[in-house]
Formats: C-alpha cells, sequence, structure tokens
C-alpha cells in the first residue's frame, strides 16, 4: 500500500496573526496542494480553557473573528476544533489510523507551544510527525520559534526537521 501524504495546519487563525506570523497564511495555503490528506486546527477557549484558568490569559478580545482560520483551507480539508496546546485526540488518532496515516508533516503556530505538544502527542501515539521548520512560527518571535525547534530536535531527532526553502 503507498504511502498517503498528510500535513497538519495547527492554528493559523486570525488570533494569532501578529508582526512574527503574518507570512505564515500565505505559506500554509500554499503548502495543502502537496498532499493527500489536510487536517487544520482552530484553538477556541471556553470558560474552562486552561489558558484562561491556569495561564491566565484574557483570550481573544482584541481580534476580530479570533478563531476564523487565516487562509483559505482546501475543500476536502478536515478541521479539528481544539481548546488546549495538542491536536492529538482519540478521535483524531481514529482518523489517522483510518486512513493509515503513519507519518504527517506539522506546519503552523506556535512552533514552541501547539506545534511541540502535538508532535510529541503524535510520537506517543507511534505516528512520525515531521515538522515543515519554516512554515512554522511562533507569536512570540523567532527566539521561541527557535527554542521550539531546538525541543523537537532533541525530542524527534533532527531527521524529521524539514525544510522547504534553503537551510538558514
Amino acid at each position: 500500500m503507498p504511502e498517503i501524504s498528510a500535513l497538519l495546519i495547527i492554528d493559523v487563525q486570525h488570533g494569532f496573526i501578529n508582526q512574527h506570523t503574518s507570512a505564515i497564511p500565505a505559506l500554509v495555503e500554499k503548502e495543502q496542494v502537496n498532499y493527500d490528506l489536510v487536517w487544520a486546527t482552530r484553538l477556541e477557549y471556553t470558560a474552562e480553557s486552561p489558558f484562561l484558568t491556569i495561564r491566565k490569559l484574557s483570550g481573544f478580545d482584541h481580534v476580530y473573528k479570533p478563531t476564523e482560520l487565516a487562509f483559505n483551507v482546501r475543500s476536502d480539508a478536515r478541521i479539528i476544533l481544539k481548546h488546549g496546546y495538542s491536536a492529538v485526540s482519540k478521535e483524531f488518532l481514529e482518523e489517522l489510523h483510518s486512513h493509515n496515516v503513519t507519518m504527517i508533516e506539522l506546519a503552523g503556530m506556535d512552533t514552541d507551544q501547539c506545534v511541540l505538544a502535538t508532535a510529541l502527542g503524535l510520537f506517543d501515539a507511534n505516528i512520525t510527525p515531521k515538522i515543515i521548520v519554516d512554515r512554522c512560527f511562533s507569536t512570540g518571535g523567532p527566539e521561541a520559534h527557535e527554542a521550539g525547534i531546538a525541543v523537537l530536535r532533541r525530542a524527534l531527532g533532527s531527521h524529521n526537521l524539514i525544510y522547504r526553502e534553503s537551510k538558514p
């Protein structure tokens, strides 16, 4: 059986677009055409959200349509609603297994938080996460992005980091 190419785009939504992440919507929108299967996540805060109760964030009050995706998702992509850092859930893992996905490439935000948590969750589920380094960004800036990449390199191995552009 041929390997299915799969992409997971994490939290590229209006609430996370800032001076450090403004390039990502166009990049991930173009990236989608290279895959058999595409998923995209949307983070939403509920009243019980750990982002509000533990981190004490104020939510997305400052952004118009904060949870709306900031790029055009291809028509057959599946949208995953999430409320914490990781996109890995029992339902998502069942979907991956139903399509015989054993490796999935990750792009999106934030490299040092949601991308990292999702990659480690996939790893723990024995699904190989490949990080598209130059399709991941952090709202915390380049230092936060690089910190996330350093942890991912150590946790997953350099061979699971992909560069679409020439490596800096």
